[in-house]
């Protein structure tokens, strides 16, 4: 029965059969802890009548509650069987609310075995006697003790199972929607890049005017959905910094504020200490931003949204029961809303790019798979655990690194910089290159342009004039950028180079952090970024 079945509630189903079949009890049952190992519930049973499986099916087996004495409750939280021949010999020692359960399911005789697999409770195993008037025996626990044994190892490995097939599934979605995004964000630096030129040709009242703002507008619209697919897909470049969870939390505050209407409650709950984390700080905002629209969504008439810190220790025995996680320090992000909480058939997708439960018009269903892409980017771990009608608890687990804060300096301009020198632009895409030229030309910079890696060192070699800078593309055909910008760097050490792209690619970063010295700009490109950018790195500032 335990390599027969793929899913857990198949696997207690057969083994309930089995039990009923071969095993002298008239009833017996599975309880099975949640997510967040508070509440026991039941999963499969026998022997029970309609009645009795409704009381079950209602009633809360509370864990998280140290003066609870219930049978289940004592057995999994002190990892013993219990076994009693006669539940009235145990009045003192059981609760009220215990006995009152007992006495409405016509529990008498009864053997609880917790389900354990390493030190950790998974639920419950329990059988019973309502006719038969066989005492219970040490040979009748030591064999349910022996079945839970197995039943719990069987659990965890279909846990992990679950998860590893999760995540290849999302893996292969990422890896589509990365391409597609590569290849989108191309033609879209054509849409933004032109129609940013125009608007900044055309008088303010010129008829036109509108038109190109419309067009860039929208362009500005598919670029969001577009990062927000390579954030899924883990092919983003991101500027990665030291800097603290609650210095995020505070900054957003007001704008977490505003997101949400004047009848949810917003509370901030930042630990006292917390360790630093590695990473992209706009990045970090977008998944406070996304998650808190999700929990305003989630409650449409009102309701409490908590959002805390925490610098937690996931040890070995953590990382056993969850696949692909590393035993260490983190900093923990816990939003927590008491909405409509998730479907558990919904929460095996939520993940995914484009899967919403929302109305036409009102979400992409790109929201939560922007959060696991960023969250896996910064090499950290999300965890969701929801109760239709109770709300939803989203935890997100950043690693901790050592090393000072480092400042973000957000520099914005609508001035496009002039300059005389000398660049080489190279870019496989006819259409992105010659925005480029179009751009940088009235600026007065001189300009010479190639097609592929090859074309740009045999372009170099041909002339003695100096180059100031190289904009280059990274993913090309043949000769990649990284290794373009390498072999020039040999014949013109001094040149200064600025990597472009919109995806980001194994051979310059790793899990979207940039190598040491590589300068980038990511695409789409829009012209007055562009032009500040190259004028900020040939005068050498940072």
């Amino acid at each position: 029965a335990l390599g027969m079945e793929a899913d857990i509630d198949g696997v207690l189903d057969k083994i309930c059969v089995i039990l009923k079949k071969r095993l002298d009890y008239d009833r017996g049952l599975f309880m099975l802890a949640n997510h967040t190992g508070t509440r026991l519930s039941f999963r499969t049973g026998y022997g029970y009548t309609d009645e009795q499986l409704a009381i079950i099916k209602r009633i809360a087996f509370h864990l998280d509650k140290p003066e609870s004495k219930g049978i289940f409750t004592v057995a999994f939280r002190e990892q013993r069987a219990i076994m009693m021949n006669d539940i009235n010999n145990y009045k003192d020692t059981l609760s009220s609310r215990s006995l009152e359960f007992a006495r409405r399911v016509g529990v008498k005789a009864l053997i609880c075995c917790p389900i354990i697999y390493g030190d950790k409770s998974q639920g419950v195993l329990a059988v019973d006697n309502v006719k038969s008037k066989r005492p219970l025996l040490q040979q009748d626990l030591n064999l349910l003790m022996g079945v839970a044994s197995q039943v719990g190892s069987r659990i965890h490995s279909l846990m992990l199972e679950a998860q590893l097939r999760q995540t290849q599934k999302l893996e292969a979605v990422g890896s589509l929607a990365g391409g597609i995004a590569h290849d989108f964000n191309n033609l879209l630096t054509t849409i933004l890049g032109y129609s940013e030129l125009i608007s900044r040709k055309l008088p303010p009242d010129h008829p036109l005017l509108y038109m190109a703002e419309a067009i860039h507008q929208d362009g500005e619209r598919a670029a969001d959905l577009t990062r927000q697919l390579l954030a899924f897909s883990r092919k983003q470049v991101m500027e990665m910094k030291v800097t603290n969870l609650n210095l995020i939390i505070e900054d957003t505050a007001k704008m977490l504020g505003r997101l949400i209407g004047e009848d949810i409650v917003l509370e901030l709950f930042p630990a006292e200490k917390i360790g630093n984390i590695m990473a992209d700080v706009g990045q970090v905002e977008q998944i406070l931003m996304n998650l808190v629209v999700n929990a305003r969504d989630a409650m449409p008439n009102g309701g409490h949204l908590t959002i805390e810190t925490a610098e937690v220790v996931l040890d070995q025995g953590y990382t056993l029961s969850h696949q692909g996680v590393k035993p260490g320090t983190y900093a923990a992000l816990i939003v927590t809303d008491t909405g409509e909480g998730i479907n558990p058939k919904v929460q095996e997708k939520i993940f995914e790019p484009f899967f919403t439960t929302k109305l036409i018009g009102k979400g992409t269903g790109l929201g939560l798979s922007t959060i696991y892409g960023i969250v896996r980017q910064h090499n950290g771990h999300i965890y969701v655990y929801s109760e239709q009608g109770k709300g939803t608890i989203f935890k997100i687990y950043l690693p901790i690194v050592k090393g000072a804060l480092e400042k973000t300096e957000k520099i914005e301009t609508k001035e496009m910089p002039t300059g005389t020198e000398t660049l080489l632009i190279v870019d496989d895409d006819p259409a992105v290159r010659k925005l480029v030229l179009d751009t940088l030309t009235p600026l007065g910079y001189t300009l010479m342009s190639a097609s592929s890696g090859e074309e740009a060192l045999d372009l170099c070699s041909s002339t003695s004039s100096k180059i100031d800078l190289v904009l280059s593309d990274v993913v090309m055909p043949g000769m990649n950028g990284l290794q373009m910008i390498e072999e020039l760097k040999q014949h013109r050490p001094e040149m200064k180079a600025v990597l472009m792209s919109g995806y980001t690619d194994n051979i310059v970063v790793k899990r979207g952090v940039l190598k040491p010295g590589i300068i980038f700009i990511t695409k789409p490109l829009q012209p007055v970024a562009l032009a500040n950018k190259l004028r900020t790195v040939l005068d050498n500032a940072k």
